[in-house]
Parts: structure tokens; C-alpha cells; sequence
């Protein structure tokens, strides 16, 4: 409910708040890929600092919500963290599937993840 289109104001703690819930879900590897399709829709993806692309992943709810996933469960990316190549085919994100902007984006987001929270480990 309170990561629903008609509650816009949602942020990264209601997503959370959202995942959390996952193990009193019947089907919840399908709820948590809806949960992180919601989160990546509420972002703008056309429009970022080129020059500067990680600065402009830092406002992003899709990002601010990986960060504050990983340190509520204690770095365990895989836990909570859903494989790039979902989002990248996903089919309930439409045509954002196809944008470049987009996909550069994610993949960069998912390296810098890769390269910053899995050394950590």
C-alpha cells in the first residue's frame, strides 16, 4: 500500500518496509522483482549528469533504496538484490527496457555495487 502509484511520496524506507515483508508472501522472489520494478519506475532515467553519472545515482530511490537494503541486512547483497538481467528484460518496466540511458545506468550501478559493497565482504 504505501508504495503504490497513488502514494507518490514514497521513499526508500516505505520500499524497505515493503521487502521486509516478503516472508509472509505466498510467492516471494515474484513480490520482492514487483517490489524493485515499483522502485525503479518512481526515477527518471533520461535525465542524469553525463559527466557524472554515480553523483546522479545517489538521488535515485532505485539506488538509495539498494543502500539502505544493504545495510539493514547486514551486506547480503544476494539476499535482497534482484540479478541486472531481470530488470534489463523485465516486461512490466515496458518500453524504459529499451531506453539507453537506462540500461547504462543499471549496468554502471551494478558494477559500482559489485566493485564497492562485494570487496566489503
Amino acid at each position: 500500500l504505501y508504495i503504490a502509484d497513488e502514494y507518490s511520496k514514497s521513499s526508500e524506507k516505505e520500499f524497505r518496509y515493503a521487502l521486509s515483508l516478503l516472508p509472509y508472501v505466498e510467492d516471494p522472489i515474484e513480490v520482492r522483482h514487483r517490489i524493485w520494478c515499483a522502485a525503479v519506475l518512481r526515477d527518471s532515467w533520461e535525465e542524469y549528469n553525463k559527466n557524472a553519472p554515480l553523483d546522479s545515482m545517489q538521488n535515485m530511490l532505485f539506488f538509495r533504496l539498494i543502500d539502505l537494503c544493504y545495510i539493514s541486512d547486514a551486506g547480503e547483497l544476494d539476499n535482497f538484490l534482484p540479478p541486472l538481467e531481470s530488470f534489463l528484460n523485465a516486461p512490466e518496466l515496458g518500453d524504459l527496457t529499451q531506453s539507453k540511458s537506462f540500461q547504462y545506468l543499471m549496468k554502471l550501478g551494478y558494477e559500482h555495487i559489485n566493485e564497492s559493497y562485494r570487496k566489503n565482504n
